[in-house]
């Protein structure tokens, strides 16, 4: 910057000139840096929804809360129970882990979060002899509920206990099935929205 006193060129950190010793004008704010600056993406300047603060931001976050109102993800795929069900008994049950990973997976990515880990509990699941299988038909189900609370849609309560006694009796592929059944209802509603 100049001085406008003598004209001699100074840095812009400088607040007095380095030749007169005259005043320099208070240096003009950096433009925020998008890097390190709050910003929020247009994404949540929807109808409707107001842009959050830094505070309610905050307070969201230690709360618990997700941080703001945020669109769903893309829905994921709708897959055919009938033709997955064959594709399990056909390969013996190897299509069945597959549709597990499947449905695990897209709950993972639809939740946005690192839990669950549907291939660490397909390697549970061996480890345990099955035991962490039967938790799985459990915690599945409650995150796929979990899912449809966040949409507003019918949660099917009975769904975590009847998928449960359905994996103690050797009936995962209904389980599963059921699970799938669930989720595919999830993704229609989804597409019915964009």
């Amino acid at each position: 910057m100049n001085c406008s006193s003598c004209g001699a060129p100074n840095r812009d950190v400088s607040r007095f000139c380095a030749k007169c010793g005259g005043p320099l004008p208070a240096p003009m704010a950096a433009p925020p840096n998008p890097m390190t600056e709050t910003s929020y993406p247009s994404v949540y300047q929807q109808p409707g929804m107001s842009t959050p603060s830094p505070d309610q931001g905050l307070q969201r976050i230690n709360s618990g809360l997700p941080y703001a109102p945020q669109p769903f993800p893309a829905p994921g795929f709708e897959r055919s129970i009938a033709t997955s069900v064959i594709l399990t008994i056909v390969t013996c049950g190897i299509y069945g882990l597959i549709w597990f990973y499947a449905v695990g997976k897209d709950l993972r990515d639809n939740l946005g979060r690192e839990d669950p880990n549907p291939g660490m509990d397909i390697l549970l699941m061996f480890l345990t002899c099955g035991i962490w299988g039967i938790y799985m038909t459990y915690k599945y189900p409650t995150l796929i509920n979990e899912m449809a609370q966040r949409r507003g849609l019918p949660v099917n309560e009975s769904l975590p206990l009847i998928s449960v006694l359905l994996g103690v009796f050797g009936l995962s592929i209904v389980s599963i099935a059921m699970m799938q059944a669930e989720m595919n209802k999830i993704w229609q509603a989804d597409r019915m929205h964009q």
